[in-house]
């Protein structure tokens, strides 16, 4: 077994040990900690196991540092922590002017991220500017409950060839959608981890002619989760071709914003019907 290997798993355990902790501690922290200290302490948690977690990866050869980690635990311990109630997580909205203005239009919007990490706050976010809100993910128990501060459980549309079917009727119903063009990290063929864009919502977008923005998420030196909303030249797409220079302004979008590096790839196959051929109306 070579040194490199050898090194790697010792990391891949140091980072398991630490996620599993920070999951105990923020489930501590929920039921033992004042609720206006909470997120204070989860955020300084968070750090102490992202110092121990870096020195991990410097010892291995991983680019990540101790802000990457810190910001991985701090999603990690929301995830466990906010799980049965709302915990007042500390989120700064940029570009809420630029979706207020879309949704006041339009009645919906479709707002497009990737896997940054603590991209979830979004929901937080627009519970805070009264805008419903629904996600396409896949279902998994974390996400069977209240998240990140929001005053009503998350409404997931779960992954699969009918998502768009659902998704139309959550934006036919004045709702926002959440959705990852991305399918997250897998290791390529040399094996560096990627992440692969996917255009199929874009095209979803045009039939429909619904607006896209994006958006990312990272920590703050004080712990505040900023969110920055983003309008992509092509936000009102209506054509094939503005799916296409959607996809494309996405792709530059994550590529600019991920350590890994990002690779787009056909669509996946999903199932159509004549409804999603019509272009969305205002909600009433």
């Amino acid at each position: 077994m070579s040194r490199h290997t050898v090194l790697s798993l010792l990391r891949k355990a140091a980072i398991n040990t630490a996620l599993g902790v920070t999951a105990i501690a923020a489930r501590t922290i929920r039921v033992i900690v004042p609720a206006a200290r909470q997120y204070d302490c989860v955020v300084a948690f968070a750090g102490a196991a992202a110092r121990g977690a870096s020195l991990a990866a410097r010892a291995s050869g991983r680019s990540w540092t101790g802000a990457d980690y810190h910001s991985e635990f701090v999603q990690h311990m929301l995830c466990a922590a906010t799980r049965h109630g709302g915990i007042d997580i500390k989120v700064l909205l940029s570009g809420a002017d630029i979706l207020g203005e879309i949704y006041r239009r339009h009645g919906h919007a479709i707002l497009c991220t990737a896997h940054f990490g603590l991209t979830l706050a979004i929901a937080r976010a627009l519970a805070d500017l009264s805008i419903p809100v629904s996600g396409i993910g896949k279902v998994q128990p974390s996400m069977s409950g209240w998240h990140w501060g929001v005053p009503e459980r998350l409404r997931i549309i779960a992954s699969s060839p009918y998502c768009f079917v659902r998704a139309r009727r959550a934006l036919e119903t004045g709702r926002v959608l959440v959705a990852y063009p991305d399918d997250g990290v897998y290791d390529d063929t040399d094996g560096r981890p990627v992440m692969v864009i996917k255009p199929n919502l874009f095209s979803f977008a045009a039939r429909l002619k619904c607006p896209v923005l994006f958006f990312g998420a990272k920590l703050a030196e004080d712990g505040a989760i900023l969110i920055d909303i983003v309008r992509p030249d092509h936000a009102f797409p209506q054509t094939a071709a503005d799916a296409r220079g959607l996809a494309e302004e996405f792709f530059a979008f994550v590529s600019a914003r991920s350590k890994r590096p990002c690779r787009m790839e056909p669509g996946r196959r999903t199932v159509r019907n004549a409804a999603q051929e019509r272009p969305l109306v205002a909600a009433e």
